[in-house]
């Protein structure tokens, strides 16, 4: 199966998207957890879940009139 340019742009801005929020879910669970192993495992995590967005975010094409920041949505049937 191949992919167009806009719709392989639409899958990794899907996954950046489920990266940052993967980010921001564990992150509040970890401020959240009192048990200082639980913290420190959670932050772990969050930390390598924005770094793979920080990847995805890399793979987001570069071309001119497009919105890379716009690309970053849920993929489908996801939601908020």
């Amino acid at each position: 199966m191949s992919l167009t340019l806009d719709q392989s742009a639409t899958r990794c801005g899907g996954h950046c998207w489920i990266e940052r929020r993967l980010f921001e879910v564990l992150g509040a669970w970890g401020a959240a957890a009192g048990a200082p192993r639980v913290v420190i495992l959670l932050d772990r995590h969050s930390q390598h879940a924005a770094w793979r967005a920080g990847q995805w975010w890399e793979r987001l094409p570069v071309r001119a009139g497009l919105d890379r920041e716009g690309l970053v949505q849920p993929p489908p049937g996801w939601g908020e």
